[in-house]
């Protein structure tokens, strides 16, 4: 039976390999390397390479070596992650929101009429008038109107306010001086007591 088994795998070979016809070469022997020139260098290297590659140091091909250079910001190297926004958009200038109370915040200072002023007290009081006829008293500290104008003094005649003024470039604060009795007031009771006389 073992015969047997071997003569058949013997005629399947046969037949396999006149199948395979002029197709089927053994395998050729690898080029054997040619023999160095006269002169070269030893290890291999051809003439005229650096002595590191003769000393078995390759370069890796598609790495290029980086510098410090190569990281700075240039026209000819520019960063991706960098914004232009800046350079095409005006600047917004934003205003602070104010976190204090301010009384009679609706109406502008020029609205506002002082009607008295109360000095008796350690802590003098003034007292405003709103379009609508409301009265509103204000002490030192407090902010008023629209401008948010903080109250600096109260006087027997007058109170002293002080706001802020935006100018182009910068913020300047500025005192706005409300007299309790307008100047054509004193006029009128100048010429009223001139006229008793």
């Amino acid at each position: 039976m073992r015969r047997v088994a071997i003569l058949f795998c013997g005629v399947w070979a046969c037949l396999a390999l006149a199948a395979c016809g002029d197709d089927a070469k053994p395998p050729e022997a690898a080029p054997s390397p040619a023999p160095p020139p006269a002169g070269a260098p030893p290890g291999g290297a051809p003439p005229g390479a650096p002595p590191a590659a003769a000393a078995g140091e390759v370069k890796k091909p598609g790495r290029p070596e980086l510098t410090d250079e190569d990281f700075v910001e240039s026209p000819a190297n520019r960063d991706p992650f960098h914004s232009y926004l800046g350079e095409f958009a005006a600047p917004v200038r934003r205003v602070a929101k104010i976190q204090r109370k301010i009384i009679l915040q609706r109406y502008a200072l020029d609205e506002l009429k002082l009607i008295a002023v109360v000095t008796g007290k350690t802590r003098p009081v003034a007292m405003f008038r709103d379009p609508t006829g409301l009265g509103v008293p204000v002490k030192r500290g407090d902010y008023i109107s629209k401008n948010a104008g903080r109250v600096k003094e109260i006087y027997s005649d007058r109170v002293v306010i002080e706001i802020q003024e935006q100018s182009e470039d910068r913020q300047t604060m500025a005192d706005r001086v409300i007299e309790l009795h307008s100047k054509e007031e004193r006029e009128a009771s100048g010429d009223e007591s001139s006229a008793t006389q």
